[in-house]
């Protein structure tokens, strides 16, 4: 079985679609993410979090500190450094 599953034999991979401009410009245009409520404020957050840094879940949302993030500036400009925590994610 060990070899098998070494082969590729009876694995499959998972991998969610990405969200598409079309669909990110829907939830905007409903209002779904953007700054015009709380709830929208804090939807957007969460979705910028985890298509800019790769954060998946809500823990890892909830467990955000500021010592992850470094703050730079290079010849192209100013830049954000997300040092994620252990997870599925960052091992």
């Amino acid at each position: 079985m060990i070899e098998l599953t070494a082969q590729g034999v009876g694995t499959t991979t998972k991998q969610a679609e990405p969200i598409s401009k079309e669909t990110e410009k829907h939830l905007l245009d409903k209002d779904l993410l953007g700054k015009t409520t709380a709830k929208s404020m804090n939807n957007t957050i969460f979705y910028y979090n985890s298509k800019l840094f790769g954060l998946r879940g809500v823990d890892e949302h909830k467990h955000l500190n500021t010592d992850q993030f470094d703050l730079g500036v290079d010849q192209r400009g100013k830049y954000i450094t997300f040092n994620g925590r252990a997870s599925k994610t960052y091992k």
